[in-house]
């Protein structure tokens, strides 16, 4: 009992948060449902979405790149993009 009192010492504990009841994911487990897809699919093509340059994006809308490939590319600044799309990348994650 007092080693649980001495954890608690300074934090308050008669606030709680006003927030609607939610668990990680959830919206994202919904979105993959619906388009009968993995949640991870879903997150690697929010990523190619948010940070993919152009022709990332094209690539993966015409089906010559995977979604799981161009979001690794996506993690690279748009001209390393650019320049990984336009080289050797090619061979190793387009189709």
């Amino acid at each position: 009992m007092e080693k649980e009192t001495a954890q608690r010492r300074g934090t308050r504990t008669d606030i709680q948060a006003n927030l609607p009841g939610s668990q990680f994911g959830q919206t994202r487990d919904k979105a993959g449902a619906l388009v009968n897809v993995s949640p991870r699919s879903v997150t690697s093509a929010s990523k190619v979405l948010d940070h993919g340059c152009d022709r990332l994006i094209a690539l993966v809308d015409a089906g010559e790149l995977a979604v799981p490939a161009a979001a690794r590319l996506a993690s690279l600044g748009h001209e390393n993009q650019e320049k990984a799309v336009a080289r050797g990348a090619r061979h190793d994650v387009i189709k």
